[in-house]
């Protein structure tokens, strides 16, 4: 699991070099004048909600998280009830 910001920050452009769909919602992001760092920081909150709720025995929510992302949603609208305070998962 990602420990640190830095880790996060690779993890986050290994997921946009290599998934599609996470182009195209960094260039959804993007196209309404989100800056790519703010992009990539909605991507890597995301993915941490989705990790968080795939460790704990919850459906896997990514492709719609994505969808949701790119309908205009931010993370903390996607959740609401953030577990892991917004940080990343194993820091301090």
């Amino acid at each position: 699991m990602p420990g640190s910001k830095k880790e996060m920050a690779r993890v986050v452009r290994n997921l946009i070099r290599e998934n599609e769909d996470v182009r195209l919602t960094v260039k959804a992001l993007e196209a309404r004048g989100v800056p790519r760092r703010k992009a990539e920081l909605e991507i890597g909150r995301a993915f941490l909600g989705c990790l968080w709720e795939a460790r704990h025995g919850m459906p896997d929510r990514w492709p719609a998280v994505l969808r949701g992302l790119r309908a205009g949603k931010s993370s903390a609208e996607l959740f609401p009830d953030e577990p892991y305070d917004g940080k990343v998962l194993g820091s301090s």
